[in-house]
């Protein structure tokens, strides 16, 4: 058995004593919200079989539009309706 054990963030000294060594996550903390990326940026590049997904910049966007089969998958509209 060591001399010391740690146990939530405390130390067990060999007198049976605690002290606390830095945060201790109660999991109660405020995380700051998180940035969402643009799902209409990414791109699935397949080369040789293998699959990867690009975020683009907007004016990259403008020269390799969205596919079908990219929308399904992020989850975005496949069907534009016509416009009246």
């Amino acid at each position: 058995m060591s001399l010391r054990q740690r146990s939530n963030g405390h130390v067990v000294k060999p007198n049976g004593s605690k002290t606390t060594i830095g945060a201790v996550s109660s999991g109660v903390e405020k995380t700051p919200p998180l940035e969402r990326t643009d799902y209409s940026l990414w791109r699935l590049k397949v080369e040789h079989g293998r699959q990867t997904w690009h975020y683009i910049t907007p004016q990259e966007a403008e020269q390799w539009p969205q596919s079908v089969p990219e929308k399904y998958h992020l989850g975005l509209e496949t069907v534009t309706s016509p416009v009246p």
